[in-house]
């Protein structure tokens, strides 16, 4: 697997606007990502175990069979 997909959780981790624009169209945004096909699809599946184990790939990140991946986004002010 490619570094991107570390980059890609990063990304989506820490940017609001990033979170909300995934939340509102994943595959589209997805889409427009550096990710792989392969890459892609397990972040659609919402499988925590097989995009932690892309990820410690190249990261220090450690595969942990009972730990969760969460992302929180704040929502629109509008609604």
């Amino acid at each position: 697997m490619s570094p991107a997909v570390v980059e890609f959780m990063e990304d989506l981790a820490t940017d609001v606007a990033k979170q909300h624009a995934f939340s509102e169209a994943p595959a589209q945004y997805l889409a427009a990502s550096r990710l792989s096909e392969q890459e892609r699809q397990a972040v659609l599946s919402g499988d925590a175990e097989q995009v932690r184990s892309m990820m410690a790939d190249h990261t220090s990140v450690k595969e942990q069979p009972d730990a969760h991946i969460i992302i929180i986004y704040a929502p629109d002010e509008e609604n």
